[in-house]
């Protein structure tokens, strides 16, 4: 178990369980016999709480939470540990990520579980929330899920705890951190994560909405679809440019598809001027049947053809349609 100590004056800092729930630190001197005595009565609850030589502890009176806000993300960090940053991440209003950057992933291995477990001064307990996601190429192991139920038992204040291990689940390190300090931080971790958008950029950056035969209105949950890339669009002030793109499959004339083309993309346009984005922002194309993604043979081929696609634009982007596109000029809406 790590051990943090001043050798100055051979002062540690243990955690005395007589004392109310306000959580201070009691220093414990060596030349006292009643500190001796108390030390040795703490004994059996920080046994049961460090009993392998791989946990990690980190003292409640050096437990901190910091709040970090950057362009369309929040961050809420732990002070950094022996075995690397530990941080609430959120890019969405709907979902929050606890992530562990390690500074050598192949001391303390690939695999990790997440638990909520209650502090030393309580009756041992401790529930399993998830596993985590070991990113290829990277020291990050990410757990996803639980996580809004971890936040809920740590503002009521139980612990973080992350058990490492290799492949074979050798156990290498069990990571414990307490909850001291967090609400304030959280609070505004909070508010940073509620005015995310629905998704991310990597989700709006490319949108397809598929029709039915004939189809010329959208669906409720096309309309969903295109709430969500609207709540994106307005959160991100680097996005300039909104290119809708209407397509259809080969199914009648050319004249009746470019026509239908237009129509289903003008419709995408009206809902997302009617959620809040900008007219000028916005570039529509029809153009029919020119631009199958799939083969028209077949029913799933038609399908997937008949599409609008919403393609977003960055600042520091070139307008740039899909890939199958070589010509557009002839389907530009006036």
């Amino acid at each position: 178990m790590k051990v943090y100590a001043n050798k100055d004056n051979l002062m540690a800092y243990f955690y005395n369980s007589l004392m109310s729930a306000k959580g201070k630190i009691k220093k414990f001197e060596p030349r006292f016999n009643f500190y001796f005595s108390a030390v040795f009565l703490l004994l059996p609850i920080f046994s049961s709480v460090a009993k392998a030589d791989n946990v990690i502890q980190v003292p409640m009176d050096l437990a901190t939470w910091n709040y970090k806000e950057q362009h369309l993300e929040c961050t809420l960090i732990h002070n950094e540990e022996s075995v690397g940053s530990i941080y609430f991440h959120a890019v969405t209003n709907r979902s929050t990520t606890l992530e562990l950057k390690m500074k050598n992933k192949s001391v303390y291995g690939n695999n990790a579980e997440l638990y909520r477990m209650a502090p030393p001064w309580m009756p041992a307990e401790k529930d399993f929330i998830s596993d985590g996601y070991s990113e290829p190429r990277s020291n990050k192991i990410k757990f996803r899920q639980g996580v809004s139920e971890l936040i809920q038992a740590v503002e009521q204040g139980s612990w973080i705890n992350i058990q490492l291990s290799d492949d074979k689940s050798t156990p290498l390190a069990d990571i414990r951190i307490p909850a001291i300090r967090f609400k304030p931080s959280f609070d505004q971790f909070t508010k940073c994560q509620s005015a995310l958008p629905d998704i991310t950029y990597a989700q709006a950056r490319d949108t397809r909405l598929f029709f039915d035969v004939g189809q010329k209105e959208l669906t409720g949950k096309q309309r969903q679809n295109l709430k969500a890339l609207s709540s994106f669009i307005q959160a991100d002030d680097t996005v300039t440019k909104v290119l809708v793109d209407g397509h259809t499959d080969n199914v009648g004339t050319n004249a009746a598809n470019l026509n239908m083309s237009r129509i289903r993309a003008e419709a995408v346009e009206k809902v997302l001027n009617e959620l809040g984005v900008p007219d000028q922002m916005i570039e529509v194309r029809a153009h029919g049947s020119r631009y199958p993604v799939a083969s028209n043979s077949s029913a799933i081929g038609k399908a997937q053809n008949r599409r609008v696609s919403i393609r977003l634009v960055r600042n520091d982007e070139s307008v740039v349609f899909e890939q199958s596109i070589q010509n557009n000029d002839a389907g530009k809406v006036q």
